[in-house]
């Protein structure tokens, strides 16, 4: 009997030790997992691998000049010009857009402009790609959150105003109109009512609403 219980208390401890080699392995599996995804995205980019720069594009300013002001030749702005012909052509850059660079420097701290993303809306954007003397184009979308928001009202003089006095969403009012049309007589509200809504509102950066 007391060899059974030996061996029963060897092997018990062996399966012990097996487990904690695998959550180990496990543990660290995971580590190495988590220190090598980009901790820093920005525009899809590994932002810790650059230099980055904002700006604004000026008024008359075009992507060409941009590029030229970074180092980028006339060349390959004209290969870029033809590439995203069918992507995002360059003469819709527009003036207000925000754009981000991002730049490494090579081993005599010569600065080189790898990327450029452009902001073609508050949501959208197009990064353009430049290295070993060629082009990419690629268009895509910032990253939204959904919030569930709850806001209550007092209608001072219409419904559209009381949505505006709370900075509630613009559209709020013709989605909620067209919702209940034809359950709430909206010429029938009075001031001093009061409307409680509860909406679903997008962020970007969790503080942009969109």
């Amino acid at each position: 009997m007391m060899k059974t219980i030996r061996l029963t208390t060897i092997c018990a401890l062996l399966l012990a030790a097996g487990a904690c080699n695998r959550t180990g392995s496990q543990e660290s599996a995971t580590e190495n997992r988590e220190e090598a995804e980009p901790r820093n995205l920005l525009y899809g980019i590994d932002a810790d691998n650059y230099r980055t720069e904002t700006g604004e594009v000026a008024s008359g300013e075009t992507l060409g000049k941009i590029l030229n002001g970074y180092g980028v030749s006339a060349v390959l702005v004209d290969r870029l010009d033809k590439a995203s012909a069918d992507v995002f052509p360059l003469r819709n850059i527009r003036a207000g857009h925000k754009y981000t660079v991002f730049i490494h420097e090579d081993s005599l701290n010569t600065p080189h402009l790898d990327y450029l993303a452009y902001e073609t809306s508050n949501t959208d954007y197009v990064v353009f790609g430049f290295a070993d003397d060629s082009v990419t184009i690629r268009k895509d979308e910032k990253p939204c959150t959904l919030r569930r928001m709850k806001k209550s009202a007092v209608i001072n003089s219409s419904l559209w105003g009381a949505i505006m006095e709370q900075n509630l969403p613009y559209a709020l009012a013709a989605e909620m109109e067209d919702i209940y049309q034809w359950t709430v007589d909206f010429f029938g509200i009075q001031k001093g009512d009061r409307f409680t809504v509860i909406y679903d509102e997008r962020f970007i950066d969790d503080s942009v609403s969109v």
